[in-house]
């Protein structure tokens, strides 16, 4: 049995390359926000070249395998997602379960890349120690650390450093304008699992204690980008999003966007109920309401503006309109 397990690896690994390669080429073709295709050309192109006479026949079924359910699934979230969600937002409304078990199976997918170029371990070794702890042991330590990054993901929405890049325009002039940035789980994470990584892999060969000692925590900065790469598309393909949470979301987005609103954001609330949305407190005129009404109703045809309270001296918040104002001058210096 741990024969066939270990000669169907490369076929599992080949064939989800493929898949998120066909995927990232159509959605770039159609300007649809997709990762890049040669990152996963990074994953596909060692695994292939490692024995490249022993991976022909798994080259031919992972294809044959990844494309017909690449364009089966294509065509379904064509319909209710055509748009692809950005990783803050997956982090953000994905429920915990279903980012616990994308995470495990970007770890598990790791793991088995690093097999199939032999960096971990050969047939033997598995066939010994046992096949499963190449994928349970994975998942585990990929579940747990994707739950840790989604907290620490809530607690510090935004990066704790941002450079500025320039930016070429297509007529040759540029702007300064912020780049990629690094997050608070992209500086702790890796140095936190170093250890835990480092006694695991030389665990199975003890090549990987030499690469760590010289190395420190800078190989795990690398495992832990190609994991977050890989766990973009496992969440984006298995995670479930929370559809009150993003749609309350989407509102509030809405609403704040308009001068109109944005100033009596303080003093509403908006909820999802029951495919609809309901909306609470008090607003200075009759207009406002009906403005409210109407700007909700382009997300939903279901909007319930009952409760909200009609009080005529109603004042906007002194402190929030200045926080308005100083969103805006920073929007406009990042767009400058």
């Amino acid at each position: 049995m741990s024969e066939i397990v270990l000669t169907l690896i490369p076929t599992v690994a080949i064939g989800v390359c493929i898949f998120a390669l066909v995927d990232a080429v159509v959605r770039r073709l159609k300007r649809q926000f997709a990762q890049h295709p040669m990152s996963w050309l990074g994953f596909l192109g060692p695994i292939l070249l490692y024995h490249p006479e022993s991976k022909l026949l798994s080259f031919i079924a992972g294809c044959a395998i990844a494309v017909p359910t690449w364009y089966a699934l294509y065509r379904r979230t064509q319909k209710t997602q055509p748009q692809l969600r950005p990783e803050a937002l997956l982090l953000e409304f994905c429920s915990p379960s279903t980012t616990a078990v994308a995470g495990g199976l970007s770890a598990v997918f790791l793991a088995l890349s690093l097999y199939c170029i032999g960096f971990l371990g050969d047939d033997d070794y598995w066939t010994k120690v046992g096949v499963w702890k190449l994928f349970a042991f994975p998942y585990v330590g990929g579940a747990i650390l994707a739950s840790v990054r989604r907290r620490i993901r809530l607690r510090r929405p935004d990066p704790v450093w941002v450079p500025y890049v320039f930016k070429r325009r297509l007529d040759g002039s540029g702007v300064w304008a912020e780049g990629q940035g690094l997050w608070m789980d992209e500086v702790v994470l890796p140095i936190v699992i170093t250890p835990v990584l480092w006694l695991g892999l030389a665990e199975v060969d003890l090549g990987w204690s030499g690469f760590f000692m010289f190395g420190l925590a800078l190989p795990t900065y690398g495992f832990y980008f190609a994991w977050t790469f890989a766990n973009r598309f496992w969440l984006r393909l298995v995670g479930v999003i929370d559809r009150a949470r993003e749609m309350q979301f989407i509102a509030y987005e809405l609403l704040i966007s308009q001068q109109a609103m944005a100033r009596w954001m303080g003093e509403i609330a908006v909820e999802w109920r029951d495919g609809g949305y309901v909306a609470s407190g008090i607003l200075p005129r009759r207009s406002d309401v009906t403005f409210l009404k109407r700007s909700l109703e382009q997300l939903a045809e279901s909007v319930d503006v009952s409760g909200v309270t009609i009080v005529p001296e109603l004042q906007p918040n002194p402190w929030f309109q200045l926080a308005l104002i100083r969103q805006k001058r920073r929007n406009l210096q990042r767009a400058s």
